[in-house]
């Protein structure tokens, strides 16, 4: 596939992700900070147990709840949760776990199945690995206090749809999303001395 059919089907799969009556609910963990905390005398005790990836995950199916409640308040149709196929045991144990254990406070979580995208290419799988892969990027960047946001125009194809359509309960939730974690950008952690 060439260059430019690459950026099109990009671009056509940002607009599949952005359009429609979807939610886009994560979790983000910085991993390196994660680790340093649990190794620094003053952040260890109160660091997390879990590992990070346990923590996102637990993180993610919480904010499964909370974020359609404040969407869609009425809603209770059930719900089945699609992962990218993965071989390792340990993370495929850990989704099922916190799923299992969401599952127990959320009766609309319904179902949850590992598919394979890569083997039988399913259009909306690729397109949320896509919107996953862009989230990253864009978290990971706001973690450097001297990045400034630069969207472009994949960021304005996913995530201008659902900024319109959001009730004002969602758009406060993630505003106050985005300032709890400010900290990981501004923090003066004693690991991310500048040399």
């Amino acid at each position: 596939m060439g260059r430019a059919k690459a950026k099109a089907f990009l671009y056509e799969l940002a607009a599949l992700a952005g359009s429609g009556e979807k939610l886009f609910i994560g979790n983000f963990v910085s991993t390196g900070d994660f680790y340093e905390a649990k190794k620094h005398p003053i952040y260890a005790p109160t660091a997390p147990a879990k590992g990070p990836y346990e923590a996102c995950i637990s993180g993610f199916f919480e904010s499964f709840s909370i974020q359609v409640q404040q969407q869609w308040p009425e809603w209770k149709e059930p719900v089945a949760f699609f992962f990218d196929q993965n071989d390792d045991p340990k993370w495929r144990h850990d989704i099922l776990e916190a799923f299992a254990a969401s599952k127990k406070k959320d009766p609309r979580m319904a179902t949850l199945d590992f598919v394979d995208s890569k083997v039988s290419p399913n259009f909306p799988v690729q397109a949320a690995d896509m919107l996953c892969y862009r989230f990253r990027q864009i978290a990971e960047g706001f973690l450097d206090p001297d990045a400034l946001p630069d969207p472009s125009h994949l960021d304005y194809l996913l995530i201008r749809p659902i900024l319109l359509r959001a009730t004002t309960e969602y758009t406060q939730g993630m505003v106050d999303e985005s300032l709890s974690v400010l900290p990981l950008r501004y923090g003066n952690f004693p690991w991310r001395k500048k040399v």
